[in-house]
């Protein structure tokens, strides 16, 4: 249970969610204009334009592919972007349960969908490290019957503090480095 309890106290949860902010359509486009991901893409968006166009007689405005391609979410916002103000697109995000060392399983609690969204539940962090104070004896609870006056009093709980020394590495050795010339041989 000490394991347990180690691994949810110090996981570093920013490791498995997080609050990204990345660039938005036009940060990088061509002259800050709509930049697409793909030439596919775009070609999609121009196919389904022509198609409503079509089926309801107007002429309606086609995608342009003036910012050009190449767009990544995966970018800092553009400081000089005129369309975010360089403030980008906020995105929360998910590490893939597949992918999770044994400590991040361990904070883990679980996935639930709400009607707002996902959401990924975790263990308490703050329990599991008074849990492990508690092992290590770092707490010590005192109960006084009276108090003054003889009233009787609530316990206290009290905080040791107790050094915990850092590993000492061993001594190193120091061998002289073997003598070149009395290994070898001596010719006859």
């Amino acid at each position: 249970m000490f394991a347990r309890h180690r691994d949810i106290a110090f996981a570093d949860v920013t490791q498995i969610t997080g609050y990204h902010i990345g660039c938005c359509r036009y940060c990088y486009g061509i002259g800050h204009a709509y930049q697409w991901r793909t030439q596919r893409e775009y070609e999609e968006a121009l196919h389904e334009a022509i198609r409503e166009n079509d089926k309801t007689g107007k002429a309606a405005r086609l995608p342009s592919n003036a910012g050009g391609t190449g767009f990544s979410p995966n970018l800092p916002p553009h400081d000089e972007c005129p369309e975010c103000n360089g403030r980008g697109i906020p995105e929360i995000v998910f590490k893939d349960t597949r992918f999770m060392t044994e400590a991040e399983k361990a904070v883990f609690a679980g996935v639930e969908v709400t009607k707002e969204g996902i959401k990924y539940r975790l263990n308490d962090q703050v329990a599991s490290l008074n849990a492990l104070g508690k092992d290590l004896g770092m707490f010590k609870t005192t109960h006084e019957v009276t108090g003054k006056d003889g009233a009787p009093t609530e316990p206290q709980t009290v905080v040791r503090i107790i050094k915990i020394p850092a590993k000492v590495p061993e001594p190193v050795t120091v061998r002289p480095m073997p003598d070149e010339d009395a290994q070898k041989p001596v010719l006859r």
